[in-house]
């Protein structure tokens, strides 16, 4: 019965640490559209990934409102670096201006429907979609390392644990010594009481 529950106590202390790593990442994601010349160069990257992805002639952008302009300035490099990758004419680009990406949150404690940034390509007839936002590529990572991660906290977990268990056992090897010592101690006293 201790066992189950040292064992859910882990499992919850792992929840927590992945949670926890998760959420500040995620606030992370957050600043790096502050700088839009670096934002820019990575919406064009992630355009043309999204475009050699889907492979398609014609396709639908879908961004954040508030990135409409950053997108529609990097559009025709984006597009012009798949021709030259893909050895192909450039693909048609529509951005969908009726349905935006959400933005991102008003505060750290925003839980309802955000975007953190990046773009979503789909084909025109809606598909094939390609997410490729900020917040798709984390889960992504999140995903493909929570197996090795929680190998090392399970790792640490189970150090910890056994740390506690060796020290408990030299609590109860001192408590053992301090008694095995009185009763010599008092043996011997008694011992030598007899002997005079």
């Amino acid at each position: 019965m201790q066992l189950n529950a040292s064992r859910i106590k882990v499992l919850q202390a792992q929840d927590d640490l992945v949670n926890f790593m998760k959420d500040s990442a995620s606030r992370k994601l957050l600043q790096v559209s502050d700088d839009s010349k670096t934002y820019g160069m990575l919406l064009k990257n992630l355009t043309v990934q999204s475009l050699l992805r889907l492979k398609e002639p014609e396709v639908l952008l879908r961004c954040r409102k508030i990135d409409h302009e950053l997108v529609e300035s990097i559009l025709e490099e984006a597009k012009q670096e798949y021709a030259e990758i893909a050895e192909v004419h450039p693909p048609e680009i529509t951005i969908d201006e009726r349905v935006y990406l959400p933005p991102p949150p008003a505060d750290y404690e925003d839980h309802g429907l955000f975007c953190s940034g990046g773009v979503v390509l789909a084909s025109q007839d809606g598909r094939i979609v390609c997410e490729n936002t900020l917040d798709a590529r984390l889960d992504v990572v999140f995903r493909q390392k929570l197996p090795e991660s929680v190998c090392w906290l399970e790792f640490w977990c189970a150090m910890h644990l056994a740390f506690r268990w060796v020290c408990s056992l030299f609590v109860f090897i001192g408590s053992a010594l301090d008694m095995v010592s009185l009763i010599s101690d008092t043996g011997l006293f008694l011992l030598l009481k007899k002997i005079h």
